[in-house]
């Protein structure tokens, strides 16, 4: 394994982590009406998508549980804003698959190696 999958990983996890932490006193309508929120929540998932692309295939692929696809198509359309943002699809997202992933990749470095 690369050295350099351990630093992405855990980027996901300390990102899912503000977002779940963030989002535990906040609603639907809270994003709505927010943009300073709207505008942290768009940049904190682009560099969950972001990390995850550099995560290689091979490995990505021995890890199927983990949409590693949707997470990086989720990042371009948020970067390139291809069809607006939808703050309720992004609501669901922090709120069902977020803590989902951050669970899914703990486990994922446990079965990894300790580095030197």
């Amino acid at each position: 394994m690369s050295k350099s999958i351990k630093p992405y990983l855990k980027d996901i996890i300390q990102l899912a982590d503000y977002l779940i932490n963030t989002f535990a006193s906040k609603t639907r309508g809270d994003l709505y009406s927010d943009p300073t929120l709207q505008f942290a929540v768009s940049y904190v998932m682009q560099h969950i998508g972001e990390a995850a692309n550099k995560i290689p295939d091979a490995f990505r692929q021995q890890h199927p549980q983990i949409q590693w696809r949707k997470i990086i198509n989720l990042r371009h359309r948020l970067a390139h804003n291809y069809t607006g943002t939808s703050y309720s699809l992004i609501y669901d997202i922090i709120k069902e698959s977020i803590p989902l992933l951050k669970n899914q990749v703990e486990e994922i470095l446990k079965t990894l190696p300790e580095e030197n």
